[in-house]
């Protein structure tokens, strides 16, 4: 009776100096590090978030769990962690490229280009359930053998690769606008510039309200709405159709002086019809 009262062992953690010796590290290498160093540092992170964000789930997933990694079965049992990184990396890599130009923009230096991403979808999933299979008949007690950890093991070491290869992917910004002779932040926008004519207005009626006109321009290239904007109403202005109406001039040799029509600028429309 006495024995079932008795409180269970308190589990000892053996692995207390990896919590400490982590931390410790990292703080150690932050200061000793020099500021360009450590700019440098969140630079390249943020120039390849879309894949340094699963190898970080990644890395913040296995240091979590530090006792498992003090036993060699421990190891093997990080490959699905590798693998479905993998594929969170694939899946934003293909749902990204739909839609888009023949290059998706990461940073202000970093583009992928798009063709590849289908390919890496699919081999991603065909990667994690294999892993996934290998390590479900490793597990039982039927098969495990010293094979199967060497498996395993491989594993785990291609999933680490296959990880890290979609940083080859990732091209500089600059090369390949110098290469394909375009710059990547222009698009293609429609914009639609309204006005009035105070003009009509001697013709219709003084009662009528301003009758507002829409004048649409097709393929503007500019790198923002707000330049397309610019650019559209700078170029209506230049138009037959942005002067007032008026009658044929019966007197011959006569000028006659058109003022420009009324622009809504505030009512300027621009709608991208190419991604970037």
């Amino acid at each position: 009776m006495n024995d079932l009262l008795e409180k269970p062992p308190t589990p000892t953690y053996h692995n207390w100096h990896l919590v400490v010796l982590v931390p410790a590290a990292s703080l150690f290498v932050l200061i000793l590090a020099r500021p360009t160093i450590i700019r440098t540092g969140f630079g390249f992170l943020l120039d390849n978030l879309p894949l340094t964000l699963p190898v970080l789930s990644v890395t913040m997933a296995i240091l979590l769990d530090p006792r498992g990694l003090a036993a060699k079965s421990g190891w093997v049992k990080l490959t699905p962690h590798f693998a479905l990184g993998l594929v969170s990396f694939a899946i934003w890599y293909f749902v990204a490229s739909q839609g888009a130009g023949d290059y998706i923009t990461i940073s202000q230096s970093k583009v992928l280009t798009k063709e590849f991403s289908f390919l890496l979808l699919i081999s991603a999933f065909i990667w994690a359930g294999y892993t996934s299979v290998v390590a479900i008949i490793s597990e039982s007690r039927a098969t495990s053998s010293q094979r199967w950890w060497v498996l395993r093991l491989a594993n785990l070491g291609l999933s680490v690769a296959l990880l890290i290869l979609p940083f080859s992917l990732f091209e500089d910004k600059q090369s390949v606008e110098k290469r394909i002779g375009a710059s990547l932040d222009v698009v293609s926008f429609s914009v639609a510039v309204p006005y009035r004519d105070p003009s009509l207005n001697q013709y219709l009626g003084r009662s009528t309200d301003p009758l507002t006109q829409v004048f649409t321009f097709q393929g503007i290239r500019a790198r923002t709405h707000d330049e397309a904007r610019r650019v559209a109403v700078d170029s209506f202005l230049t138009l037959p159709e942005s002067r007032q109406f008026t009658r044929p001039n019966k007197r011959p040799g006569t000028e006659v002086v058109r003022r420009a029509v009324e622009v809504l600028s505030a009512q300027v429309v621009a709608q991208a019809t190419t991604a970037r």
